[in-house]
């Protein structure tokens, strides 16, 4: 961009490749599939209208998503990190700065419109590494903790996203880390949409435990609202996940309250303690 002074005024100028983006931002945004097709990755194209300065349309895009994969786009392709489209989102779905409404908005029905590929994987693991693989949905939980959750709701809103698969360092279910990290709204999307919220951890942790591993308002929250699911109450859970309950130990024959009082948490201590 190269910036004027005339009459004592700035003036910022664009250069011919600025133009020349922002009337390919304008053609996707009006549903040119011809302008996706001509990118390396269609429906990665789409991408570059998180940031766009105006709302796109939701049936534009999800119209352009239909046509794409009428194309033969594929929204699954590997990028160079070995990660998918859905994986770019995941990463690149910040809502920070003075155009966060604008950006949620995007990042939203954009996902959809990846989602709404009749081929599209939702639980693919990145491929970047074997010991710290996520999905999308692992991938944006562990980094994007002050995130709005436009990303998660559209993911969570689909019928064909996993929301008991792990990934990452620790291969966390999605309900662990979002009750690890007290997000009480996200922890309530994944359950309203399927999660299960008895599932434990290889070490034997529930999403009860993973709450209590933090004392904060909202893990204190997150543990009432599990309780009031249920999770209090001695149920038996499909397959081998076992009896899950209030006093249920994890590998380290400890229960939340246990871990609470150890910690010295006293805001988990009373939610756990609350009749």
């Amino acid at each position: 961009m190269i910036t004027l002074l005339v009459s004592g005024l700035l003036v910022q100028q664009l250069t011919q490749s600025q133009k020349d983006s922002l009337a390919f931002l304008d053609k996707l945004a009006a549903g040119d599939v011809g302008a996706a097709l001509s990118t390396p990755n269609a429906f990665g194209s789409l991408t570059r209208l998180i940031d766009h300065e105006r709302k796109v349309d939701p049936k534009v895009m999800m119209k352009l998503s239909s046509a794409l994969t009428r194309r033969g786009a594929d929204p699954n392709k590997r990028l160079e990190d070995g990660g998918t489209i859905l994986h770019f989102v995941a990463m690149h779905s910040s809502t920070s700065g003075p155009a966060q409404l604008i950006r949620n908005h995007n990042t939203y029905w954009i996902t959809k419109a990846i989602l709404s590929a009749p081929t599209c994987d939702p639980n693919l693991l990145d491929s970047n590494d074997v010991q710290t693989r996520d999905t999308p949905l692992t991938l944006y939980l562990r980094w994007h903790y002050e995130r709005s959750g436009a990303f998660l709701k559209a993911m969570v809103e689909c019928p064909k996203t996993n929301l008991n698969k792990r990934g990452g360092v620790q291969q966390q279910f999605p309900i662990h880390t979002a009750a690890f990290l007290g997000r009480l709204d996200w922890v309530k999307l994944l359950v309203e949409h399927g999660a299960n919220i008895y599932i434990r951890k290889e070490n034997g942790q529930t999403a009860l435990h993973a709450a209590a591993m933090q004392d904060t308002k909202g893990n204190a929250d997150v543990i009432r609202y599990l309780l009031m699911k249920g999770v209090n109450k001695s149920l038996k859970s499909k397959g081998a996940l076992g009896v899950f309950q209030i006093t249920a130990s994890d590998a380290n024959a400890e229960t939340p309250l246990e871990i609470a009082k150890r910690k010295g948490f006293k805001q988990i201590i009373a939610a756990l303690s609350e009749k």
